[in-house]
């Protein structure tokens, strides 16, 4: 009998690690369309069906989501009802036992056998495990026949020594359930070897159990409705440790299938007719139910209440996704009770009783005390006008005094010319000269919001100081007839800059922060140091002893650690080096005569960059950027103040060219798996002291990005509103370190509007400060993406063509992305569900689900975009649209909208002439959209350069989505070739979730190997960040 019950014991624990669920969140896709063989386990008139009989009956216009799969060891069509009978095993709360041995258990799981006199059993300690009771009693409700796992509050475990007891709670209960072993540990008494431990289950193996699907699935494809359709209730269940975390929705639909998480290792075959037959049983529940389910898992009160509403909403998304025709289930948001539920939220993370703590708290956002924000600008300020003033007393020509020389000479020539002649002086132009030679320092400590010298981080402490000079002249012209005051200035720029930057979880690091750390070469220098140490550990006379990991005063340990120390995960130091010639004339005048000042000024300038830039990817990865950039350009800007600036205008167009090749370096300190360790930080250590790469190219060579460039962009702004459009015209040769060689195209076309009023409150402030002294002023974010300033709010809307070259420099394969962006500093969540309904409304389909905003209250730095991916096929719709198509829409919009009934004005009134000579009168409601067409038309038909004619289709696009409804898009360019999708971004506010995307339900058919676009796919065969890949640290974004 005790071989019969060890044999089972094995076998019972084998098949549980079997079907063990894995660590990280699983995802199942489910096609809406035919795409999957039927399940194998169809019963129809008590017959089982072969798959393919399955599909013929189909075929004939059988709906198999009507069938039952045939009743089995794991299913029966009558529910198993929530009887604790089910549960019913011989181990009982307070009883004592024997401990009998730990068993290889799933990641987050640490079971152990016991043994009393009535049976032998299995415990589980886990911090999902109430997560676990409840999924059996949904299961049985189902139908599904689940093992006994029972619930016991506490049990008292006898242990045979201490090292055993020690080994148990000091070592594999942490490692297995990756918690510590108090969580578990009511009472612990070394004296009689015993432990209570509470909040555990407990199994009891028997021979005729099959699968405990409570559990998981076996690691196979599925191919019986039985399995297949456990996503459905996986999904609906999916919830982690902390209750606050669960959402009130799940799944979205994304490329005709549904998306839906789970936690098993089974690979799901689900068809569309498996998740329907299971949904209709779990329609078949009602609220009651999942509140008795709920209840039978043992959750504390709170806990339940709140599970109950997020498990019905839940159910309803469900049900939405695969269009099940249900009665929702009402549930509350807000809903409250006692003292630890408050509108939707657990506020108690450790619960008496219970090594399972349903909620974690909000983690550190950045955003979460705003006045943190304000003081590290104030720190910035102050820091920035100490420079300076220290940069005036180094400068060795001033070129305002030797003007002030030149007018106090003209004030004493006029003087005497009026005493001797009683006239005043008509004086002639004159010009003056002034040497320029500056020697500038840098020296900054600030919170930078947004993508910050190519690098993609978006909220981040940046440390910089360096050193520049500039040499030239300056030439005044005074007493022009048009203008008071005019200059041309030439110089030659030379800078050095060290940059540290550091992602922040809160705002308050960067009081933390020593002062010193502002000084980067010092990060730099340490860093050589380090590697040429762990470089020479080669040469250790003791080498298992220096190079031990496990030993944490090794000189392997204690190098690795100061290099962690002066470079986290996520941190970069950049090295900036530049030589800039510029040219440049300004001149200033009254307008008409008004105090309103205008002034012109406009430059041309020449840039060489030699950049690098250090990044910590991982623990164990090290990225080196080596870059070289060139740009000549010009720029041309107007500006009208009134004690403010009031309106500012401004334009630039640069090209150029830039390389970056990208070095990743694997210092991983375990010298067995990574047995080139002490070379590759060798190499590292050359680099920084010298620059050279050459060692490190012997070690990998690196991934290669060259690239030529023309970007053009326009400004405006008006008090505190802005306007911005850019284009860019990229040529991209790119060369992986596999030898992989491609040349791709991109262009852009963007603009930007938006209100900036922390620019407008500076531009007020430095007023003030210009009243006060000449020498004090507050660093504006003129130009910067209103969306990242304090207050701000902006939209955005760009086109991005993609596409690859083939070897005669034809496009291949094109690919276009429109990408409407709205963004801003915070928004409530009502603000922005509103946003969403408008969307919805506008796409005709549940592109945002506003339920995934349910658990936080406000988003701050937000990011809602809606993009529309349009594919080859679609490409050459648009290339092609018939100007009748254009003027039939014209003539619906002005009929639906009463426009033709009410008239309009002459001037607005437009014949359009139809392909067959008519002649149609209209209000030139689409005359934007008719114009551009024709145009395009146009250059097709002339056969012009493709890249004239893209460009032309890439504002077409633009004209069609701003001006059409998405019903009519879609009709023009075919639904299967249109691919909409969207994401939302933020800093939650109470939410245990910080910042995590969300994504959207999407519409339309992926028409591409590249599901967006070519360059999605660089990035990732590369690793290289966006920032570097377009060459950001020298072109000018939005």
């Amino acid at each position: 009998m005790v071989i019969w019950r060890v044999l089972t014991l094995i076998f019972f624990s084998a098949l549980m690690i079997h079907i063990s669920p894995v660590g990280a969140q699983q995802f199942a896709s489910v096609p809406l369309t035919e795409q999957r063989m039927p399940s194998d386990d169809l019963s129809l008139n008590g017959r089982m069906l072969r798959p393919d009989e399955a599909y013929q009956l189909a075929k004939e216009g059988l709906d198999l989501s009507t069938l039952d799969p045939v009743e089995s060891a794991l299913w029966s069509d009558q529910s198993q009802g929530l009887s604790q009978r089910l549960d019913a095993v011989d181990v009982y709360d307070g009883d004592e036992v024997k401990f009998a041995g730990s068993l290889l258990s799933a990641s987050g799981m640490f079971r152990f056998n016991i043994q009393n006199s009535q049976t032998s059993a299995i415990v589980h300690l886990d911090k999902t495990l109430h997560t676990l009771l409840l999924r059996k009693n949904i299961l049985r409700l189902l139908g599904y026949k689940v093992p006994a796992i029972k619930w016991v509050a506490r049990l008292k475990v006898q242990f045979e020594s201490k090292e055993e007891m020690d080994q148990v709670t000091e070592s594999q209960i942490p490692r297995a359930t990756l918690g510590a072993a108090s969580r578990w540990i009511e009472s612990k008494d070394e004296d009689s070897l015993t432990i209570i431990f509470r909040d555990i289950a407990v199994t009891v193996p028997s021979s005729s159990d099959h699968y405990n699907l409570a559990m998981g699935v076996p690691p196979q494809t599925l191919t019986n409705r039985t399995l297949r359709s456990l996503i459905i209730p996986y999904a609906l269940l999916d919830l982690g440790e902390s209750a606050n975390k669960f959402e009130w929705t799940v799944g979205r639909k994304d490329n005709n299938a549904v998306i839906l998480p789970h936690f098993t290792r089974g690979i799901f075959a689900t068809t569309a007719d498996d998740a329907k037959w299971i949904l209709r049983r779990l329609e078949m529940l009602s609220k009651d139910d999942l509140r008795q389910a709920i209840e039978l898992a043992h959750f504390p009160l709170e806990v339940s209440k709140l599970l109950v509403e997020k498990i019905s909403s839940r159910r309803n998304a469900l049900l939405e996704h695969f269009s099940e025709p249900a009665v929702a289930l009402p549930f509350e948001v807000e809903v409250s009770h006692g003292d630890y539920l408050k509108k939707g939220k657990l506020e108690l993370e450790d619960w008496d009783g219970y090594a399972s703590r349903f909620a974690h708290g909000d983690p550190e956002s950045p955003f979460k005390d705003v006045h943190w924000y304000a003081l590290s600008k104030i720190q910035a300020f102050a820091i920035d006008n100490l420079v300076a003033r220290a940069n005036q007393e180094l400068s060795l020509f001033n070129p305002n005094q030797v003007r002030g020389e030149f007018h106090q000479q003209q004030f004493q020539e006029g003087l005497e010319h009026f005493i001797e002649t009683g006239y005043i002086m008509d004086f002639p132009v004159g010009t003056w000269f002034s040497p320029v030679a500056d020697i500038n320092l840098t020296a900054s400590r600030d919170v930078v919001v947004g993508n910050y010298l190519g690098t993609d981080n978006l909220v981040q402490l940046a440390d910089s100081i360096g050193w520049g000079i500039q040499l030239g002249g300056q030439l005044g012209i005074e007493n022009l007839e048009f203008a008071p005051t005019a200059s041309i200035k030439g110089t030659v720029t030379l800078s050095k800059n060290w940059t540290h930057l550091k992602p922040l979880r809160s705002l308050k690091n960067v009081f933390k922060e020593p002062y010193k750390n502002i000084v980067v070469p010092l990060i730099k220098w340490q860093m050589s140091k380090k590697l040429d140490e762990l470089a020479d550990l080669r040469n250790s006379e003791n080498p298992n002893q220096d190079w031990s990991l496990d030993e944490d005063d090794s000189e392997l340990a204690q190098i690795v650690k100061h290099l962690n120390e002066n470079l986290g995960v996520g941190e970069s130091v950049l090295y900036t080096e530049r030589v800039m010639p510029t040219i440049g004339a300004s001149l200033g005048a009254s307008l008409m005569g008004t105090p309103v000042h205008l002034s012109l000024s406009g430059s041309a300038d020449v840039v060489d960059i030699r950049r690098i830039q250090i990044y910590k990817k991982d623990k164990k990865t090290l990225q080196i950027y080596d870059d070289l950039g060139h740009g000549q350009g010009w720029s041309l800007n107007v500006s009208i103040e009134r004690l403010i600036p009031i309106i500012r205008l401004g334009w630039r167009k640069q090209k150029g060219n830039f390389s970056v090749r990208l070095h990743e370096i694997d210092l991983n300190p375990d010298v067995k798996e990574n047995p080139r360790l002490f070379d590759k930080a060798y190499a590292v250590a050359e680099f920084l002291s010298t620059g050279s790469a050459e060692l490190l190219e012997e070690i990998q060579k690196p991934n290669v990005v060259e690239a030529d460039f023309l970007d053009k962009s326009s400004k405006f702004s008006f008090l505190f509103w802005r306007h911005k459009k850019l284009k860019s015209d990229t040529l991209f040769n790119i060369e992986s370190r596999d030898g992989l060689k491609g040349k791709y195209v991109a262009l852009t076309d963007e603009k930007q509007s938006g209100l900036n009023w922390e620019a407008f409150t500076k531009d007020i402030i430095n007023y003030g400060f210009q009243r006060l002294s000449a020498n004090v002023n507050w660093g504006s974010p003129t130009w910067q993406n209103p969306a990242q300033t304090i207050g701000g709010m902006g939209t955005t809307t760009s086109v991005r063509f993609e596409t690859s070259l083939d070897e005669e420099n034809h496009y291949n394969e094109r690919f276009m992305r429109l990408s409407d962006r709205w963004e801003g500093w915070s928004k409530k969540v009502k603000k922005l569900k509103r946003h969403m309904r408008d969307a919805n409304e506008k796409f005709g389909f549940q592109l945002f689900d506003e339920r995934t905003l349910d658990n936080t209250d406000k988003l701050k730095l937000f990011d809602v975009t809606v993009n529309l991916n349009l594919y080859e096929a679609g490409f050459k719709k648009l290339e092609t649209i018939h100007p009748n198509s254009l003027i039939y829409f014209e003539y619906l919009y002005e009929e639906a909208r009463g426009i033709r009934e009410r008239g309009c004005r002459e001037e607005q009134v437009r014949s359009r002439r139809l392909s067959d000579g008519r002649l149609v009168e209209s209000c030139g409601t689409l005359n934007t959209v008719i114009y551009q067409n024709n145009k395009c038309r146009s250059k097709i038909e002339d056969k012009k350069d493709e890249k004239d004619i893209t460009k032309c289709l890439m504002r077409l696009y633009r004209d069609l989505y701003e001006d059409l409804d998405y019903k009519e898009l879609k009709m023009l360019l075919g639904q299967d070739n249109l691919f909409v999708h969207g994401e939302v971004n933020g800093f939650r506010d109470n939410d245990e979730v910080l910042n995590d995307t969300i994504q959207t339900n999407t519409e339309g058919r992926i028409g591409s190997r590249f599901w967006n676009g070519p360059f999605e796919k660089i990035k990732q065969m590369l690793g290289i960040q966006e920032g570097e890949l377009n060459g950001y640290w020298l072109r000018e974004r939005l």
